[in-house]
This record gives structure tokens, sequence and C-alpha cells, in this order.
């Protein structure tokens, strides 16, 4: 369940930015909640899905989205990061294995004082999502 939640944090993280403020839909206890632990967020657009609530800002110069369950629960915060904002473990993991593909996009997660990166990659075997931790090691995350 973990790493379908997680799965479905990045691919909506990863999707087209919807022109979508659901924000009258999100409930009293995800809006206070969102206030205390992002103060300062400018430009806070609202998207309620079936299983999902997002909240896509501007935090500190930086595009953020914010992830929540419909019954309140954090889920995760992302922004798109650089290659260059790799952390330097994860970018020598990509030159040693992955120096055939092609980065498309790169997805900082964080929850709870953990974080990973979701990378995208295009070779000519198709598209691939890989999970990096800070020491560098990389996973095949989905194909």
């Amino acid at each position: 369940m973990k790493k379908f939640l997680i799965a479905a944090l990045v691919l909506i993280a990863s999707g087209t930015a919807m022109a979508n403020n659901d924000a009258k839909k999100v409930n009293y206890q995800i809006l206070q909640s969102f206030a205390v632990n992002f103060r300062g967020a400018e430009q806070v657009e609202w998207t309620v899905k079936k299983d999902l609530i997002k909240a896509s800002f501007a935090w500190y110069g930086e595009k953020t989205e914010a992830f929540y369950s419909t019954e309140g629960e954090f889920l995760g915060l992302t922004r798109r990061i650089e290659l260059q904002q790799l952390p330097s473990a994860i970018k020598r993991s990509l030159k040693m294995s992955y120096s055939n593909e092609q980065v498309v996009e790169s997805i900082e997660f964080e929850k709870d004082g953990i974080t990973k990166y979701y990378i995208t990659v295009l070779s000519d075997k198709g598209k691939q999502i890989l999970e990096a931790e800070l020491n560098g090691t990389i996973a095949v995350y989905k194909k």
C-alpha cells in the first residue's frame, strides 16, 4: 500500500499541471495543517481526487506539492529538481549504471525527514522511473 501511495504521488507530481483549484472541497483540518506547516506559501492551488488531495504552491521560490489523504493525513512533499541538484552519490550511481539513458525528470520526495529521489530516464528500451536514496543506491521503481 505504501509503495502504491508513493507511486501515485510521483505520477501525479510528474504529470502536467492542472488548472484546477478545489480549495472549497478541502476540509478545514487539511487547510489548517497546511497553513501551519507551509507558512509563507504563495500561489496555492488545490486539486481534489478520489483518494488524494494535492496542494501545488510556491514555497521559498520553488514549485512544491504537498499531498494529503482525504482523511487529512500528510502523505509527503515533492519538488522537481534539476539533475545538478541531485546528491553527489546519486549522480555518481547514475553515471555508472545509467550513462546511456537520458534523464527526463527528477523529483525529490520527503516525508517524516526521509528523502528519496525519483528519476525518470529514457532509453531505447523505453521509459523507467528510478528510486534513489541519499547514499547513491538506485533501484528500478517502475518500468
